[in-house]
């Protein structure tokens, strides 16, 4: 009788397992991420990117989808638990677009782990690569949201003078760098006090001299436009001290660098007017005084320009040459 009556129960019992075993959803996706080897790319630039999800076995598929300013996607590799997947590890081959990525993986194991990698490349305009994924089977997983911002990279600017201490007469040369150029480049320089004789002597792009479409310069500054750059650029300007400049004078050398919308300026250095060498001043070409350059101090002198000790000095080099 009792094993009679505990038939119904049995069946019915079964029936529930059964029931409850069909309605199971296969295992869940344990833990996504998503790593990228750069949070920010210039225009045209790519990131590298890598989803990872670990399952509890069965199949798991990735969808990733892109928005924003990507121009290109491009599948580079996937892996299971570090080895590299095969043809038979996918039910669905990777498969990337503009739009978006899909892998779709088979036969997995219980705690398996998947990384399927990928490139995007970025539109030539500035803005933001959005990436919203993930990774599912029958019970699905939330999403994992990630951005790359596409920006210009910063304009690297400087400026070097070949001495910090010029004599009136002598001249001084500054060198200015540009890096990341990127368009039209106007390079300006201001001198203050005035300096003499300013001229542009050089202009190049990637070490290579390109004639400005612009080139203006005067005693307190000076313009460059240099049409198209696209990375390092450099000017060299030439200046003179004014022979009526006083020693101790500093004088200022600024600027600024615009390239295509963005702009930036240069840490602004100084230049010290310091006494000049009497000798040196009236010496001709080969260093020497001569009776024409004693004739020219003794004037500059009856001037008033030049004090007795320092014709001295130039009538003792006259003596000695």
């Amino acid at each position: 009788m009792r094993s009679k009556a505990l038939v119904p129960v049995l069946t019915l019992a079964l029936g529930l397992l059964a029931l409850t075993a069909a309605a199971a959803p296969a295992a869940a996706v344990n833990e996504t991420s998503r790593s990228v080897d750069s949070q920010t790319v210039a225009p045209g630039g790519t990131a590298t990117v890598t989803f990872t999800a670990q399952a509890s076995g069965g199949s798991l598929t990735v969808n990733e989808e892109f928005s924003g300013e990507v121009r290109s996607a491009e599948y580079v590799s996937a892996t299971i638990d570090g080895e590299a997947a095969g043809v038979s590890d996918f039910a669905i081959a990777p498969q990337a677009t503009a739009n978006g990525l899909v892998a779709s993986f088979q036969g997995l194991s219980e705690g398996a782990t998947v990384a399927v990698t990928y490139e995007l490349t970025a539109n030539e305009s500035t803005g933001e690569m959005a990436i919203d994924g993930r990774a599912t089977d029958s019970a699905g997983n939330e999403s994992v949201q990630t951005t790359i911002d596409v920006v210009e990279d910063p304009l690297v600017v400087s400026q070097a003078l070949d001495t910090a201490e010029a004599a009136p007469g002598e001249v001084v040369t500054v060198t200015a760098s540009v890096d990341n150029a990127a368009g039209n480049l106007t390079v300006t320089h201001e001198f203050d006090p005035a300096l003499a004789n300013v001229s542009v002597t050089d202009t190049s792009v990637a070490n290579e001299s390109v004639l400005p479409i612009v080139a203006a310069s005067e005693a307190n500054g000076t313009v460059v436009t240099i049409e198209n750059v696209t990375g390092t650029a450099t000017v060299a300007i030439e200046a003179t001290v004014p022979e009526n400049a006083s020693a101790g004078t500093a004088v200022a050398v600024s600027g600024d660098v615009t390239a295509g919308d963005r702009s930036t300026t240069f840490d602004t250095l100084t230049v010290t007017v310091v006494e000049a060498d009497p000798v040196d001043r009236f010496a001709g070409n080969d260093g020497t005084i001569d009776i024409s350059d004693l004739g020219n101090a003794a004037k500059t002198f009856a001037n008033g320009d030049l004090s007795i000790a320092e014709l001295g000095q130039i009538a003792s080099a006259f003596a000695g040459a």
